[in-house]
């Protein structure tokens, strides 16, 4: 069974993003960032902390809490623990892991001066991230890839609209089915 304690984290301001497509982010430079101020990402304000269960392990909990086990969800787990530089697969049975309470409206972030948008999902290929994209953008045509990378793999985040206002992304929240984060729906 999960021990389940709730701890808050910083309440740092989060690090606007520099571009639409910025550079690949190197996993050194995630971890110096510290949780939940990874460019573009979602802000986590709050995780609980897991105990990993020695069967099943980090999917496991992650299936748990978010649905699925996919990209999406190693990508926000590696946010709240920036200090995994292993995959989450191989962390052992009976370590401590802190996973984001997130919700709908949190997956909404700063798009820098220019609004805001919406974290839809990380994708490990950018065929599938093309595919997701491009069916988004039927609806919100400003929608868009990031590129980054964790431990020399790529990935490539998708990001709904550029909204002009934090409220107006909040409106397409109400549309929105988050298919890779189906805890949320």
């Amino acid at each position: 069974s999960l021990v389940r304690t709730e701890l808050p984290v910083s309440d740092a301001p989060p690090i606007k993003p520099a571009a639409a497509l910025p550079a690949p982010t190197t996993s050194a430079a995630m971890a110096n960032q510290g949780t939940a101020t990874v460019a573009g990402m979602p802000r986590i304000a709050n995780t609980r902390i897991v105990t990993i269960p020695r069967e099943g392990g980090v999917p496991r909990i992650a299936a748990e809490t978010f649905g699925l086990w996919n990209e999406s969800a190693r990508d926000l787990i590696h946010l709240a623990n920036p200090e995994f530089s292993a995959s989450l697969e191989q962390v052992a049975g009976g370590t401590f892991l802190k996973i984001p309470t997130l919700t709908r409206e949190s997956l909404i972030v700063d798009a820098g001066g220019s609004g805001a948008r919406i974290y839809y999902g990380t994708f490990a290929s950018p065929e599938e991230a093309q595919t997701e994209l491009t069916g988004l953008q039927r609806i919100w045509p400003n929608s868009q890839i990031q590129h980054a990378s964790r431990n020399g793999t790529a990935l490539y985040r998708v990001f709904i609209g550029n909204f002009a206002s934090r409220q107006e992304a909040t409106a397409a929240l109400e549309s929105l089915w988050f298919k890779h984060l189906p805890a949320l729906n």
